[in-house]
């Protein structure tokens, strides 16, 4: 607030983002908190999983336009899942974003809704592949650990607390 008052305007617009940012992070912790708190199970309504994805979807291509990062969905449309909506669309969109922020410029990002789990009972699969460069090998036992962001130079440019694959982890679970 000083800095505002001495006139630093630029000072206002690094402060903004590094609120921003706490902000989400504190959004994050309490998602978390409430997975670990309740019975992820105890709201469960029936879900339209195509609708959705598809919101997430248009949500993530409207933000990939500056980077003509394009986000597509495919597969089957019209399935359902009985789950609290809220926290499905909170694992389904840090995957979703998380592979358009890796996605490099003019890239292309596939949401696809499939019903083979591979487990002989039914249920819906949702796959999301991107353009990005992958996870290293030695950081694949990590991803889902709380705070844990893959080392490298970019890393300080990509935002985010590592938290994002964590909460859907425990969501999906």
């Amino acid at each position: 607030a000083e800095l505002v008052q001495r006139g630093d305007i630029s000072a206002a617009e690094r402060m903004q983002s590094d609120i921003n940012s706490l902000e989400k992070m504190i959004s994050d912790l309490l998602t978390l908190a409430r997975i670990d708190a309740s019975d992820k199970f105890s709201h469960r309504d029936k879900v339209h999983v195509g609708r959705l994805v598809q919101q997430i979807v248009k949500d993530a291509s409207f933000e990939g336009i500056r980077d003509n990062k394009t986000v597509v969905q495919t597969g089957s449309f019209e399935h359902y899942a009985v789950a609290d909506t809220g926290l499905l669309h909170s694992c389904i969109e840090n995957v979703v974003r998380n592979a358009l922020r890796h996605t490099p410029h003019g890239g292309v990002v596939e949401v696809n809704i499939g019903d083979d789990c591979g487990v002989g009972i039914p249920c819906v699969s949702i796959s999301i592949a991107d353009e990005g460069t992958g996870v290293p090998e030695e950081a694949l036992e990590q991803i889902f650990d709380p705070f844990f962001r893959v080392p490298s130079p970019e890393a300080h440019k990509q935002g985010g607390a590592g938290l994002g694959l964590s909460i859907s982890k425990r969501i999906a679970i």
